[in-house]
This record gives C-alpha cells, structure tokens and sequence, in this order.
C-alpha cells in the first residue's frame, strides 16, 4: 500500500430545500443510512450526537460497536465536520477528515457537498471504492430527501 494523502469530492443535487437536508442530514441519519452500509454484522443502527466530540457510530445490544467518526465542528444549516481513523482490517491505517457541506440552489433545490481526505496508507482502488461508496451513501440521503 501506499502512503500518501487523497482527496474524494463527492457532489450531489437535492431537490429539496437547505433546511430539509439539514434536518435529515442532522437528525434522520438512521432512517436514511442503508442498512447494507453499516459495517457490525445484523445490522444495527447507525447513530449521531450532533455536538462538538460527538460520535457516528454503530452500537448493538450485545456491546458490539463502531466509531465512524467525531464530530469537530458543526456550522448550523451548513456544514458538518468529522474525523476518523481507519484500521487495517477496513484498509488502514489512515486518518480521514470529512466535511459534508449544503448550500442552497436554484428553484429550491439544495447543493450537498462531501470532501474526504485522507491521510495514510490508501490505494488508487481504496479511493474509487470510496468515492462509490460515498455516492451510494449520500445518493441515499437524496432519496430520502425527495421522498419526504
């Protein structure tokens, strides 16, 4: 594996206003997360603490869990900062900082944003596997999104 740093943009249209992606995006996180995309086995929930050290994490009733991420910043109805660590047995070791970020658009529409980097051991195949998963991920949201 190589060392080095990578970045992964991931852009995404949602027809729907900043403020219902916001909400979604802070509060909803396990009614859209695909429950095929959550890592422990049977799968659990996926939770959020919306806060400054709070976490994204699975947790299931036999005390099995995982920690996605900690939050570092939130920016009401803007943006949502996150840092993690990756083991090697998800591909690691590496560091990743995400950064999801709306804004609003044209005809109500809400632009999302992601932007992964990534530092430590990582792959050119790690990165495509990554930007597809963030696609499918976040392509989620934005279904869950136009639905409501």
């Amino acid at each position: 594996m190589e060392k080095m740093i990578h970045e992964i943009i991931v852009e995404i249209e949602i027809n729907r206003s900043q403020d219902v992606v916001w909400e979604a995006m802070l509060n909803e996180v396990s009614a859209w997360w695909p429950k095929d995309f959550l890592c422990l086995p049977d799968g659990p929930e996926i939770k959020f603490e919306p806060w400054a050290g709070g976490r994204l994490y699975e947790e299931k009733e036999d005390g099995s869990c995982l920690l996605w991420g900690t939050v570092l910043m939130i920016t009401p109805g803007e943006s949502i900062e996150l840092t993690g660590c990756v083991s090697p047995s998800f591909g690691g070791p590496s560091m990743n900082f995400i950064k999801t970020s709306i804004q609003a658009g044209e005809d109500g529409k809400t632009l999302f944003r992601l932007a992964n980097t990534v530092l430590g051991n990582f792959t050119a195949e790690g990165a495509g596997e990554v930007d597809a998963g963030w696609k499918y991920l976040y392509g989620a949201l934005k279904a869950y999104c136009e639905a409501k």
